[in-house]
């Protein structure tokens, strides 16, 4: 393995054990569920805009889709939709996977403050990272 899929990779565990969704039973968890207007904006000068939608929650745990469109610095649309899971983290953290593809997936994580979600994605591949930027999405119901 090369030294830049170690290091991501030691990244990724460390990220994992700080952020368990484990709660004391005295805390109650965030409800995120509801229809959420989402924007992302990623390098190089790659939008997407959408609606993300979860549609199920069960403790720190939630489930739903994207269904969204990525303008390219080229001119084209793209669809940039799919299936999302993901967790509530310590009450102000969601954390969530949009799986765009067979082979491709976008990690979420963003600050939870009332009915907004801010934050970072990325796209890797097994090897590196191949886009990122940061997110914005607010609760509409």
């Amino acid at each position: 393995m090369t030294r830049g899929v170690l290091r991501m990779l030691g990244v990724s565990i460390i990220c994992v054990a700080c952020s368990s969704p484990v709660q004391p039973d005295d805390v109650l968890v965030r409800q995120v569920q509801g229809q959420w207007v989402y924007s992302a904006v990623g390098a190089p000068s790659l939008v997407v805009e959408g609606t993300l939608m979860i549609t199920r929650q069960q403790g720190a745990s939630v489930a739903g889709s994207l269904e969204a469109r990525e303008s390219l610095p080229t001119g084209e649309v793209r669809t940039a939709s799919g299936m999302v899971a993901g967790q509530v983290v310590r009450d102000s953290i969601l954390e969530f996977d949009v799986i765009l593809g067979a082979d491709r997936s976008r990690r979420h994580v963003g600050v939870l403050s009332g009915d907004s979600v801010v934050g970072n994605w990325f796209e890797a591949t097994d090897v590196r990272v191949i886009a990122s930027g940061t997110f914005h999405a607010r609760r509409t119901r």
